[in-house]
């Protein structure tokens, strides 16, 4: 139907719970993601997969 998935992730809780809505969830954004400083590579995805936060 076109609508974008979203989940509030990574404020929080780990980085592995950004991981998760980005696998399991399959996201097209990140509410809050802050918390993805603490893994370069979980940066890199983000960067590579033009996957937006709002902070």
């Amino acid at each position: 139907m076109g609508f974008k998935t979203v989940a509030h992730a990574g404020e929080e809780g780990p980085p592995a719970y950004i991981w998760e809505a980005l696998d399991l969830l399959q996201v097209a954004r990140i509410d809050h993601g802050v918390r993805c400083t603490e893994a370069p590579n979980l940066v890199a995805r983000l960067v590579a997969e033009r996957i937006p936060l709002t902070v």
